[in-house]
C-alpha cells in the first residue's frame, strides 16, 4: 500500500449529489476533485518509475487508486457525506494470440 496525502484546493472541492428523478433510477452527479486526482496519479506514476528502476517493480495500478477524504477539523468531518472513493476503469480484454485462420496465406 502506498499512501500519498495532499490538500484539496478550494476550487477543487469534491461534491457528490444523489439525484432522484421520477421514473429513473437513483444516480449520482459529482463535481470537483479533478486536480487532486491528477496530482495523485502523477505522483504514483513517478513512484512506479523509480521503483521500476531500483527494485524491478513492473506495475502500480495508479489508474485504480482509492481516494479517501481525511478531515482536518470537526467542521470538515460533518461535511463529508461519502468516503473511500475508488475509480475503476473497465477491464481490458487480455491480449490473445491470433489464430491462423485470420491470416491469408
Amino acid at each position: 500500500m502506498i499512501r500519498i496525502e495532499g490538500p484539496v484546493a478550494p476550487d477543487d472541492m469534491i461534491s457528490l449529489t444523489v439525484i432522484e428523478a421520477p421514473g429513473m433510477p437513483q444516480h449520482c452527479h459529482g463535481t470537483g476533485g479533478t486536480k487532486i486526482r491528477e496530482e495523485l496519479e502523477n505522483e504514483l506514476k513517478q513512484i512506479e518509475s523509480t521503483l521500476g528502476v531500483f527494485f524491478r517493480v513492473t506495475r502500480i495500478e495508479w489508474e485504480s487508486a482509492t481516494s479517501i477524504a481525511i478531515p482536518e477539523t470537526s467542521e470538515e468531518a460533518t461535511g463529508i457525506q461519502w468516503n473511500n472513493l475508488r475509480i475503476a476503469r473497465d477491464e481490458v480484454d487480455p491480449p490473445q494470440e491470433p489464430a491462423m485462420e485470420y491470416f491469408n496465406v
